[in-house]
This record gives structure tokens, sequence and C-alpha cells, in this order.
């Protein structure tokens, strides 16, 4: 009955409990095997520790190789009623299968997105602009329809900086009509108080 899916890039494991008579005559539902499944594979929080103001949680989960391994998931022990455990395997089938993806927009176009932690110290616009010419060589060579472009806060800077841009000249133009205007005033009182 229950389904816990686990998403790894396009592949998932599918976990689907089969519903079955076993099932119910072990007393085992799909509450009890989600638990289980996310314990071993999300992990639980078991405590916290305090780093100064910071509460860090402790969390407990399976080791890497038995988070995903089918075959290792397939013998996992799955707590009864009765105080005893029977393996994943009796209770539900365990596979991978090939999941159709996700399909995110931006601007309208299906986008795929590619995100990265920078080095300390390192600003994201330094390293669009260091790797500005070999991106530009590689959007070159994508098919019709396919670019390349930088995001995240060098993408917002891009519009700030041009949204101020758009109304400098302006500024400029009324400062400079004010300041004629002012010295003109200036000029026009002055050969009235000689006068």
């Amino acid at each position: 009955m229950g389904k816990e899916i686990v998403r790894e890039l396009d592949i998932e494991r599918q976990i689907e409990s089969d519903g079955s008579l076993t099932d119910r005559l072990l007393g085992v539902s799909s509450q009890v095997l989600a638990q289980s499944i996310s314990t071993v594979v999300s992990g639980i929080t078991v405590t916290q520790l305090r780093d100064g103001i910071y509460l860090i949680d402790v969390v407990a989960r399976a080791e890497e190789r038995e988070r995903i391994s089918p075959d290792a998931l397939r013998t996992l022990q799955i707590p009864i009623p009765n105080g005893g455990t029977v393996p994943l395997l009796q209770l539900a089938t365990v596979e991978y299968a090939q999941d159709w993806p996700l399909i995110w927009r931006r601007d309208r176009n299906p986008t795929l997105t590619v995100q990265s932690d920078l080095v300390a110290g390192v600003l994201p616009a330094t390293v669009v602009d260091t790797l500005r010419s070999k991106v530009d060589a590689l959007n070159a060579e994508l098919p019709v329809g396919y670019r390349i472009v930088p995001g995240g806060s060098v993408e917002e800077s891009a519009k700030s900086t041009s949204s101020v841009a758009a109304v400098v000249p302006a500024a400029l133009l009324i400062i400079v009509c004010t300041e004629n205007l002012n010295s003109g005033v200036v000029v026009m009182e002055s050969a009235k108080d000689g006068a």
C-alpha cells in the first residue's frame, strides 16, 4: 500500500509495500515501513550539540553503502509488534527505476540549473568573469535554442546595475540643468544688486 521514494538525480529507489496478507498478519503498517526506511536512508535526529549559540543536530543513519544498495535495503530488518523483526524483502519490493524528471522553467524555457559552492573569499562575479571565455566557447558549440547563462547573485547584480544605468543619464541632465539655472539666478541677482 505505502510507497517511499528516495530521489538521487534521475534514478529513484522504489520501495513499494505489497499490502499483502503477510503485512497484515505481521501487523506491519505502511507507516512503520516508511519510518524504518527513512531512518536508514535519511536518518533521524537523536540529540543536539551546542556550539556557542548554535544547536547542531546529531543524525543517526546507515553507512552510505547500506543506504544506496538495493540488496542492503532488501535485508533491512523491520520491527514487528511482537518485538521481532523481518527483512524488508518479505514485506515489499525494492528496485531501481528510471523516473521522469521534473522540468523546471525559467522565462518559459525548460531549464537545467547547475549550482556550486565557492571557495572562501572568492566572489561569484570573479568566477563568472574567469570562466566567461570558456562558457562563451561552449555556448557557440551548443545546438540552436540551447544556451548557458549565469544566474544567482551575478544575474541580480546585472539587473540592478542596468536599472541604475537607465536612470543615471536623466539624473545627470537634471543636475546640470539645475546648476545652470542656479548660476543664472545668482548672476542676475548680482547684476541687479550692482545696478
